[in-house]
């Protein structure tokens, strides 16, 4: 089901701390930008980290896992992950020569099951990141077919999962989720909410991760 490869593309992003063409993203996008303005939660990360950041983050990472070894342990969970769902997913092939620094993911309020949301991933280089995209929603022989809302392409595979790129990011969800995400990024987005700012802008500007959640959202939920 599509929400396989929402996973895969999650686990390679978060754990790409242990990794170190076309036009493509100069670190400056902010993912939030791209999500809906009534998004329920939002999260961001620095999924490759430099200097003090990434070393504080493998330190972590190690007492985590208990390893003096995270990388190495980082990146066998990585292939383990991708194994357990029978994905033929590689994330050196797929996903490094292309991942930015930044990676975002949103979901919204919905009594659906399969509500996986949308993550958004920053790209360096766009040619080489949808030609990721597509021969990852072809994978198992699913047809995949090429669509357009407000100018901007993107790509549904039969399963309904969709990707494409959208303003610095490779962002993957279901159609009416990638809709949405297009929408924001035309115009009112999380990043233009006053109650988010407020709730960031008091953040260190070095950090690895935050998270923001809609919190009457989540009590009438």
């Amino acid at each position: 089901m599509w929400g396989t490869l929402i996973r895969a593309l999650f686990v390679a992003a978060l754990l790409s701390v242990a990794g170190c063409g076309g036009g493509g993203s100069d670190g400056d996008g902010d993912p939030a930008t791209a999500v809906p303005a009534n998004a329920l939660f939002y999260a961001e990360a620095v999924v490759r980290p430099e200097g003090s950041l990434r070393s504080d983050a493998l330190d972590a990472a190690g007492k985590v896992l208990r390893t003096d070894d995270p990388e190495a342990r980082l990146r066998e969970l990585m292939r383990s992950a991708f194994e357990d769902e029978g994905e033929d997913f590689d994330y050196e092939r797929d996903v490094e020569p292309w991942l930015g620094e930044r990676a975002g993911y949103w979901v919204e309020a919905t009594s659906e099951k399969d509500n996986f949301g949308v993550l958004l991933l920053e790209a360096t280089d766009f040619d080489a990141a949808r030609d990721s995209l597509r021969a990852s929603l072809e994978r198992g022989g699913r047809t995949v077919s090429e669509r357009s809302h407000r100018g901007v392409e993107y790509l549904v595979n039969s399963e309904g999962v969709a990707a494409g790129v959208v303003g610095d990011f490779a962002a993957v969800g279901r159609e009416p989720d990638l809709r949405r995400t297009i929408d924001a990024s035309e115009g009112s987005s999380l990043a233009d909410s006053d109650e988010y700012r407020d709730a960031v802008d008091g953040l260190e500007d070095e950090r690895l991760a935050h998270f923001w959640a809609d919190t009457r959202g989540l009590m009438r939920g």
